[in-house]
């Protein structure tokens, strides 16, 4: 039987409803507070509403010496803490994302699954002529008694959660094209051999009006044998947008899950409205309202948000 999972009334990530405890909040738009039963949140080592603030003297030096000037807590990360440093060469930002409790497997799993994957010569951008999907990973420490962190270029530009959020009168064709432009950014990482596997609004960023994908913590290739896709049982999912095999834990994640994910995303950027706010049965009025074309609501949206499917085709044309 599966786990009845509830979402807060207004998807708000201030005061996440829980299903577990007041000591475990679950936000279905977050992957690190994870699915009902996952107890990531604290797994991950972000239990403790403390530490978030905290950054330790050792480590603040270590990355000095490596050039760097922490300026503020941005937000957490899959695993950690996210600050926005500069670079005192060049007074360029940089996002430095900091391991809490390296003590604690699943988040040092996490933490260096993203490291691996950022480092990998495959990802689009790095060695093609294709436009950088993933952010630009310049160097990463582990261990000389420092916590380990991650230090990755800086995007600046929004969320698709909060760009849509902040343009309630895009047309439905301005939509559609930006709907386009994200199946397009998972099909060219897929085409590298590589599957996201958190796919949500907070982790599709629009800077310079390109595409740019964030957080791979949970990342993997999509070839069965690749070790790290069966080196831990669990990965952070978020919970709103993943389909119901992922956070059941019955599927590692296939290209199929992902296109599932990214339908639901573009549910929102189509309509405005949380796909798991609105009632399945909804979906199709609720698209239609937003004179979203019928071909496109049948072909493409409502296949892919039902079920994952093996159909992974996105005729968004």
């Amino acid at each position: 039987m599966k786990k009845e999972r509830h979402h807060h009334p207004d998807g708000s990530r201030q005061e996440p409803q829980s299903t577990l405890s007041d000591d475990h909040p679950i936000d279905p738009n977050r992957s690190d507070t994870g699915p009902v039963g996952f107890q990531l949140h604290d797994a991950l080592g972000l239990g403790d509403a403390d530490n978030l603030d905290e950054l330790d003297s050792f480590t603040e030096s270590l990355l000095k010496q490596r050039g760097l000037q922490i300026n503020r807590r941005i937000d957490r990360g899959g695993y950690g803490v996210v600050y926005r440093a500069k670079e005192l060469t060049s007074g360029e930002s940089r996002a430095v994302k900091i391991l809490l409790n390296p003590e604690n497997s699943t988040a040092m799993a996490t933490f260096q699954r993203e490291w691996k994957v950022l480092s990998s010569k495959s990802l689009p951008g790095v060695h093609d002529d294709q436009p950088r999907l993933a952010p630009r990973l310049f160097f990463g420490e582990s261990g000389k008694g420092a916590k380990p962190f991650l230090v990755l270029e800086w995007i600046d530009g929004q969320n698709v959660e909060n760009w849509i959020a902040a343009r309630p009168t895009l047309t439905c064709e301005a939509r559609l094209d930006l709907c386009e432009r994200i199946f397009s950014a998972y099909a060219t990482l897929h085409s590298c051999n590589l599957l996201h596997r958190d796919v949500s609004l907070r982790n599709i960023m629009i800077h310079n009006n390109r595409i740019r994908l964030i957080d791979f913590g949970s990342a993997c290739r999509r070839d069965v044998g690749y070790a790290s896709r069966h080196s831990v049982s669990r990965v952070p999912v978020t919970p709103a947008t993943a389909s119901d095999r992922m956070l059941e834990n019955e599927s590692r994640g296939t290209v199929a899950d992902e296109v599932h994910a990214i339908a639901k995303c573009c549910f929102y950027v189509l309509t405005g409205k949380p796909s798991h706010l609105v009632d399945p049965s909804l979906w199709r009025q609720t698209l239609s309202n937003s004179k979203v074309p019928r071909s496109i609501i049948e072909n493409t949206l409502l296949p892919r948000m039902a079920q994952p499917t093996p159909d992974v085709s996105h005729p968004m044309n």
